[in-house]
């Protein structure tokens, strides 16, 4: 069941990040040498993330959701912080030794 969640998740983000990408480029808003720059590694993340998905077991797609989706988010050290005002800067405070993390 995981690669079909994975597949109906890109099914969403890929058409949005496309119509994203179109409407900055119509107000130019994009950074075309970035992209530009940008491009080849993004292809071949792509290219090796589809390999790898095509062949790794479910269990490994678990492991990988459950790993990096919180720290993506920002929401794991926002948990440890317990701060509702908390901010990136401040996360070397809260989550220092002396913090007691």
């Amino acid at each position: 069941r995981m690669p079909l969640c994975i597949g109906t998740s890109l099914a969403i983000i890929i058409p949005t990040s496309v119509r994203s990408y179109r409407a900055h480029y119509a107000r130019g808003a994009v950074d075309m040498e970035t992209l530009k720059a940008w491009w080849l590694p993004v292809l071949i993340g792509v290219v090796a993330g589809s390999v790898t998905a095509r062949y790794a077991p479910e269990r490994l797609f678990k492991f990988v959701f459950v790993g990096f989706s919180p720290r993506r988010s920002g929401s794991g050290p926002r948990m440890r912080c317990r701060s509702v005002r908390w901010r990136w800067r401040s996360a070397s405070t809260c989550l220092s030794p002396a913090a007691g993390l």
